[in-house]
């Protein structure tokens, strides 16, 4: 038998190989599909984000400035530009009445707050939900840790509304 007839064997890299190219396929595949839904039947716009902080102290109200880009802290993306607060109110926690139970009490003015704001963003609005830029994943009641260049605050998203001016 001649040296250049001998029959090739499959090894491991080779069935390793073919299975990193097929997942790759098939993952583009998907991606592409999902892009397709997500512009077929969307709406694309300016959106307001209300969202949610509680029990900051009073001056983290003052940090919040019209204007500033909002973003995601785990992986800094942006999300919109900080429009205005809405309510600044005196923040509130549970105590123990041996009286009456549980009884809600609020802390002195200047001190402990609750605020609510809006941000106004640019995105996608479908069946599935709001992607801020087509890709990033909001909706009311999603927990997010947000940054400005003035403020770092954890915030619970509230709700997200066609932006009319």
């Amino acid at each position: 038998m001649d040296n250049n007839m001998k029959t090739k064997k499959i090894n491991v890299l080779d069935i390793v190989i073919l299975v990193i190219i097929a997942v790759s396929v098939i993952s583009l595949g998907m991606r592409y599909y999902q892009r397709a839904d997500i512009t077929g039947e969307s709406v694309s716009g300016r959106y307001e984000v209300s969202f949610l902080v509680t029990d900051v102290r009073h001056t983290t109200a003052d940090a919040f400035v019209k204007g500033d880009r909002v973003y995601v802290a785990t992986d800094d993306t942006c999300i919109g530009v900080f429009d205005r607060l809405d309510s600044n109110n005196p923040a509130a926690y549970y105590a123990e009445d041996p009286d009456s139970g549980t009884v809600k009490v609020y802390y002195p003015e200047g001190t402990r707050v609750d605020l609510t704001g809006t941000i106004i963003s640019e995105g996608v609005m479908n069946d599935d939900g709001y992607f801020v830029g087509g890709s990033y994943y909001l909706a009311p009641g999603k927990k997010l840790t947000m940054y400005t260049g003035h403020v770092y605050v954890e915030a619970v998203l509230t709700d997200i509304t066609e932006y009319t001016e």
